[in-house]
Order: structure tokens, then C-alpha cells, then sequence
């Protein structure tokens, strides 16, 4: 293909994507209709500051233009808040789209088969079958009873693609396959324990069918069974807290938070869902909780640790000169100056 039709198909989809017209795009940019109608047609090619203000108008790589679309999204949920967006959705499909080729294109230089390693889905899983199925997959994964350092380490050791990205309240997460590889991307922003929880909530809708009917609790509630379940199994659960209780401490909860990286409000729904405390006493460590904003009490959660496979991979080609040096900052998605800084600053 062309390099000007590569550059037109890119052009019109992010285009569409935003929900702007051949008038409202060139309004901004102050070019014609018609000439961007003959860019989007591969008939002419923009000159180079042209090219700069439409990646910056829409908030990518100049690369990105002169890219062959070489993958596919399917099974793409959202499972969207109100409030968000079709606009904040296509722009980050485009988002995702820009890193996915980036990173199959850094996998394309090594010949490694990348296998996944995931249960067989459950089409309607009751309450002790998510409860097994998060333990049968931590026993896959060799990780015994003990807390979960890292959620994106752990996701991208079993062949799971991560990406982390500052994006809008609006977003969480999501999951969805490419090529038979199951990717989750989540929003970077947010305290560490929220993180980790939206992790294992992705990963849960890897291995669980959650229902497709009813209000959005009741369609997540499985998949949030799970992430908790996961994190913290039933076992672990009641050998920290014991098997009854009639009340919870608050140091305690942070304690446990700390330790297992999950956060106080869901100590409490899995110690009232294992039946270690009652709904009574749930509801008040809820209302006490809830004074507190969204800042729970005690020290924050320390940040997830970020996804590395990738630029570990490049590094990886850049040191035997498999790629040059502009090459990989082009798939890092950084400059050559930022680039040269990590590459020789570790």
C-alpha cells in the first residue's frame, strides 16, 4: 500500500473516529475541505507542518500516519460509565490501536511463541465457582496463598498485553483479544489498591462470562467476585480475620490493605460475602469508611508498578542492533532525547 493511502486511510478513520467533519476539521487546522478530502483520497500528501498539526490536533505520533494498520480488536467492552463519551472512546480505541501496533511490531523482531495460560471460560458461574476459579488459576500461575506484588508484572509473565494511560474519570478499563492474545488496558491514574482491583476485574472477564442483562452492578458483580477472590482468596481471608467476627478495626483493615494490596471497603464486602461478619456490621464500616471520601484512611497504597515487557523488548532489539536508534524511540512512543535517557540512564 501507498504511502499516501496508508496516510489518507488513517487520516479519515481517526476523523470519524472523533465525530468531525471534512468543514469542522479543516476549520480548525484553516485548510479547505477539499484538500483534505484529496488527502484522505491519497491524491496529494501534506507537507510536514501540516502533518505536525494534525497529530497534534489529534493527539498522535507523526509515525502513526505512515503506519500499515497491521491489527485487530475484537470483543472490545467498554462497560461504560455515563459519562463517557463517544468521542473519549474513539479516541482511545485510536490510543490503544497506535500501542498495540507499536508492541506487535516489537514482538514481530523476536520469534517467540507467546502462550496464555487461562481457564476455560464459565458461561454462569455461581458464587463458589468463581471462588475456585481464581483459586485454580493462582495454582496455574504458581503463586500459592501469598500476596500478589505486582498486578502488571504478573499479567505480562503469563503473556498478557498491559497498557497503563492517563485518561479521563470516565474510563477504568477494558479487555479485549488481538491475534488469539488477550490485552487489557487500563487507566493509569488512578491509587494503586484501585489499580490493582481494576486488573484483576479485567482479567476476571478473561476467564468469567459475566451476565449480559440487568444493571451494570449485576452484570460486573461476577467479575468483581473474582478480582477479590484473586487477590485475596477465601482461605487467606479467613485465616487473617478468623471465621467470625462481630466487628473490624479500621488499623486492622489498613494493615491488611497494605499487605495484600487490597483496598479497605473490599476487606469489608469479602469478610460480609464469606459471612465473617454480618450485613449490619458491613454497613457500618461502610458508613464510617464513606466520611472519608475517596481517600481512605491511613497511607496510601503505593502506585502499581508499570508494564515493561515492551521496552524491555526494545532495549532488547536497540542493544543488538536489531533497530536503530530512531526506530525505537518510535516504538516507545518517545522522542530520541527521552529515549537516550532511559536507554543510558537506568
Amino acid at each position: 500500500m501507498g504511502g499516501n493511502k496508508v496516510f489518507g486511510d488513517r487520516l479519515k478513520a481517526l476523523r470519524i473516529s472523533m465525530g468531525l467533519s471534512l468543514r469542522n476539521l479543516g476549520e480548525k487546522l484553516n485548510i479547505t475541505a477539499q484538500t483534505l478530502s484529496n488527502y484522505e483520497r491519497g491524491l496529494t500528501m501534506p507537507a510536514s507542518p501540516i502533518v505536525i498539526a494534525l497529530a497534534n490536533e489529534f493527539k498522535v505520533k507523526v509515525e502513526y500516519f505512515f503506519r500499515p494498520v497491521t491489527v485487530s480488536i475484537e470483543g472490545l467492552d467498554f462497560r461504560k460509565k455515563n459519562s463517557f463519551l463517544v468521542k473519549e472512546q474513539n479516541s482511545l480505541v485510536a490510543e490503544m490501536q497506535d500501542w498495540l501496533e507499536r508492541y506487535k511490531q516489537v514482538e514481530s523482531l523476536f520469534n517467540e511463541h507467546m502462550s496464555v495460560v487461562l481457564p476455560r471460560i464459565e458461561p454462569a458461574a455461581t458464587v463458589d465457582q468463581i471462588e475456585q476459579i481464581a483459586v485454580n488459576l493462582r495454582q496455574e500461575w504458581n503463586l500459592g496463598q501469598a500476596p500478589i506484588e505486582s498486578m502488571t508484572s504478573l499479567l505480562e509473565e503469563n503473556n498478557i498485553r498491559v497498557c497503563l494511560i492517563d485518561a479521563a474519570d470516565s474510563f477504568d478499563a477494558c479487555t479485549f483479544w488481538s491475534d488469539g492474545r488477550p490485552c487489557i488496558v487500563a487507566r493509569n491514574n488512578l491509587p494503586g489498591d484501585r489499580l490493582r482491583f481494576n486488573l484483576a476485574h479485567e482479567l476476571g472477564h478473561l476467564v468469567i462470562k459475566c451476565p449480559e442483562e440487568g444493571d451494570k452492578r449485576t452484570r460486573e458483580k461476577p467479575a468483581m467476585r473474582f478480582a477479590s477472590a484473586f487477590l485475596a482468596p477465601s482461605a487467606v481471608v479467613k485465616r487473617e480475620l478468623g471465621l467470625s467476627r462481630k466487628k473490624l478495626g479500621l488499623n486492622e483493615l489498613h494493615i491488611l490493605k497494605m499487605k495484600y494490596g487490597l483496598s479497605m471497603s473490599a476487606w469489608v464486602f469479602r469478610a460480609k460475602d464469606l459471612g465473617i461478619i454480618s450485613e449490619t456490621a458491613a454497613r457500618g464500616l461502610f458508613f464510617v469508611l464513606k466520611r472519608y471520601g475517596k481517600q481512605e484512611p491511613g497511607e496510601p497504597y503505593p502506585p502499581e508498578v508499570p508494564p515493561t515487557r515492551m521496552k524491555q523488548l526494545v532495549f532488547r532489539a536497540y542493544a543488538e542492533a536489531m533497530i536503530s536508534e530512531a526506530k525505537a524511540a518510535e516504538l516507545l512512543a518517545l522522542s530520541i532525547y527521552e529515549f537516550r535517557r532511559e536507554f543510558f540512564q537506568p
